[in-house]
């Protein structure tokens, strides 16, 4: 169909050209299958990474709140060895010697608390630093926890 160069600046001519059939081959078909493959991987990958940072994160908050609260207990526990050991010293009263096997009891189960309360205070500062670095690095393996002290 020719369209006179009257009404247009320029001549178009339509000429239809027969469609060629689509033809795959195998190796297109698998290349096709692995960039498919690949692009669903990474999504999958991508999308769970979140999840895991965010789990990782609340665990090393979760372990910071009792690694302040280990701290803290092992404060109040040493200052009440402190107070305990220096209480009462100067007085002249006769002591009783239960009494003092209590107050000796007591003390060292002071002492005891406060160390027991340290140890577990590191122990859950290595673990907020490990899920810290776990969540700064989700694609990394995540070794399990060392043992309680």
């Amino acid at each position: 169909m020719r369209i006179s160069p009257a009404f247009l600046p320029f001549e178009v001519v339509l000429r239809r050209k027969p469609a060629e059939p689509l033809r795959w081959k195998l190796r297109d078909g698998m290349i096709a299958v692995a960039v498919i493959a690949i692009l669903t991987g990474l999504g999958l990958q991508l999308a769970g990474l979140g999840d895991r940072s965010r789990r990782f994160r609340a665990l090393a908050d979760h372990y910071a709140v009792l690694a302040a609260g280990s701290w803290f207990i092992g404060g109040e526990a040493r200052k009440g060895v402190i107070q305990g050991g220096t209480k009462g010293e100067g007085s002249a009263a006769p002591v009783d010697r239960r009494l003092a096997a209590d107050r000796a009891l007591h003390l060292a189960a002071l002492q005891e608390a406060s160390d027991q309360s340290y140890r577990r205070a590191a122990y859950y500062e290595i673990l907020v630093k490990k899920y810290h670095h776990a969540q700064a690095h989700p694609l990394l393996p995540v070794w399990p926890d060392p043992p309680k002290p």
